[in-house]
């Protein structure tokens, strides 16, 4: 297999990727196996590798202490799955929020990032 490394924030991700896996079940579950292998948490690197002055170690608390900023003042899952499911109720009535709602994903990627950058950068060795 190739070398390649799928970095994410929290167990979400990853119980997804199982959930999908018991939903569609199929014979020889290599390649998902191995996918679930290359995954690395970045928040358990967090957790394991510093100590910080903040509340929790989520990823919007991590993230914007090293600097990092959401465009909304108050990003969170929970905020935009209610997005989501307004756009739902009338797409073409709501469809700023479909805007909203993938700017909030895409950041959530570049937080993440940001975060794996920081934490390779203040501790020695490789990240995952």
């Amino acid at each position: 297999g190739k070398e390649y490394k799928v970095y994410h924030y929290a167990t979400h991700e990853r119980t997804v990727v199982k959930k999908l896996m018991e939903t569609y079940p199929r014979d020889g579950n290599e390649p998902i196996d191995e996918f679930l292998s290359k995954m690395v948490d970045l928040q358990r690197e967090v957790v394991n590798r510093v100590v910080l002055p903040t509340l929790g170690y989520g990823l919007k608390e991590v993230s914007k202490y090293i600097g990092f900023k959401y465009t909304d003042e108050d990003p969170g899952g929970a905020q935009s799955i209610a997005w989501f499911e307004k756009y739902q109720e009338d797409y073409r009535a709501n469809a700023e929020l479909k805007e909203r709602i993938l700017t909030y994903n895409r950041e959530d990627c570049e937080a993440t990032k940001a975060v794996h950058d920081w934490l390779t950068g203040r501790t020695s060795g490789k990240v995952g």
